[in-house]
């Protein structure tokens, strides 16, 4: 740990030797960011039996596929939030990768600023997308579910949570953190955090992007992230 406080440690994996090093080089700058292991795609189960990093960055210029499988294997291992390195410009199917159970994506040449800042909100327990694709999966998800599925999404979270914890739902929706919620409600971010697990494991979402989904076709929230956490 470096002086000064507490330091998220972060996995990286990529196929690219060049590409890791300059990420790392990158993150290692932040006081309370420090790449803690490293190594290719397809190392990153292996690694990761070992090692306990808050957040995992997962990177490819392979297409998206790769990402899927990495994406499922790391699941069934129940390791730590994932944040996706994808090109601005690739054509992927966000839907299937956040399914797969990613919790953000960062633009793969964006800058250090950016990159950071989405480490930190994923390691605190929000999700993190550009703000372009971020508008792209709430617009896709509105039109596509939410009149359809709106009633019983609504029928389902009303039967399922707590008013408290469809609170929680609410402002987890909106992009904020455990932190920013404890402050909203006036509890402490334990609570927050027991709150979370329990809505995730309730409503059977693998992570907090889609139970935000299910609280759009509730219409808990009638807007997508704000723009802080999707940045």
């Amino acid at each position: 740990m470096r002086p000064g406080g507490a330091v998220i440690d972060i996995g990286l994996f990529d196929d690219s030797e060049v590409y890791r090093a300059g990420i790392e080089a990158v993150l290692n700058k932040e006081t309370d960011i420090q790449v803690a292991v490293s190594g290719k795609l397809h190392e990153a189960a292996a690694q990761l039996r070992h090692a306990r990093p808050q957040v995992v960055l997962l990177g490819t210029v392979r297409g998206h596929e790769q990402l899927l499988g990495a994406l499922g294997r790391l699941r069934r291992m129940g390791t730590p939030p994932v944040l996706l390195l994808i090109p601005a410009q690739e054509r992927i199917s966000l839907h299937g990768l956040l399914e797969a159970g990613a919790l953000g994506i960062a633009d793969r040449d964006g800058g250090a600023a950016t990159l950071a800042h989405a480490v930190r909100t994923v390691a605190a327990g929000g999700w993190s997308l550009p703000a372009q694709l971020a508008r792209t999966v709430v617009t896709g998800y509105l039109r596509g579910g939410a009149r359809e599925h709106g009633n019983r999404a609504l029928q389902e979270v009303r039967e399922k949570l707590t008013p408290r914890q469809q609170e929680v739902l609410t402002l987890m929706s909106e992009g904020l953190t455990n932190p920013e919620i404890a402050d909203a409600l006036a509890v402490g971010t334990a609570t927050v955090k027991d709150h979370v697990q329990t809505i995730l494991d309730r409503l059977g979402t693998p992570n907090r992007t889609l139970a935000a989904r299910l609280a759009w076709e509730a219409q808990l929230a009638t807007c997508g992230p704000a723009g802080s956490a999707a940045s």
